[in-house]
């Protein structure tokens, strides 16, 4: 049994719930590619966004996420006793913050939250990535310290 987890802009729902609805209609997975494109791609933001990343990726795979939110709305989450701490930013445009705060109400065991407040120029454009090294360096320190000190209140670090 894990110790403890630590989920970052966990997707539980999306901000475009239109969009999450839509796809999660029967046979999206058939009809969908066909009505959005076969494939999804973005333009990287720089040198490392495009080495690091997938840029362009079929848009059936998209569908496996829609079915795990599906599966996690029907779940027992007051079953899962491990301690976890959330951390989102309050404006993020991909995934909807306050699903998480839902998951975190569900959740059996402790359940703490983190929000990230990025600053001008930090960040992707969505507001979703809000630590690592290509788009928000400046959390990372906030971020691994923060993890840390919710670690060992729990005796788990």
């Amino acid at each position: 049994k894990p110790a403890g987890a630590v989920m970052v802009s966990a997707n539980f729902a999306l901000a475009n719930s239109r969009m999450q609805k839509v796809m999660e209609l029967p046979g999206a997975a058939i009809w969908g590619p066909r009505l959005f494109g076969r494939e999804r791609a973005f333009e990287p933001a720089s040198e490392a966004h495009a080495a690091n990343w997938t840029i362009r990726y079929p848009s059936s795979a998209l569908f496996p996420m829609f079915d795990a939110l599906k599966a996690l709305r029907r779940a027992d989450l007051s079953r899962i006793d491990v301690p976890v701490l959330f951390a989102t930013n309050p404006g993020d445009k991909v995934i909807d913050p306050q699903a998480v705060r839902r998951v975190m109400e569900r959740w059996g065991g402790p359940a703490e939250h983190y929000d990230v407040h990025l600053a001008p120029g930090e960040g992707d454009s969505s507001g979703h990535l809000i630590m690592g090294d290509i788009f928000s360096p400046g959390q990372n320190a906030p971020m691994i310290e923060r993890t840390m000190t919710w670690a060992r209140d729990r005796g788990i670090a």
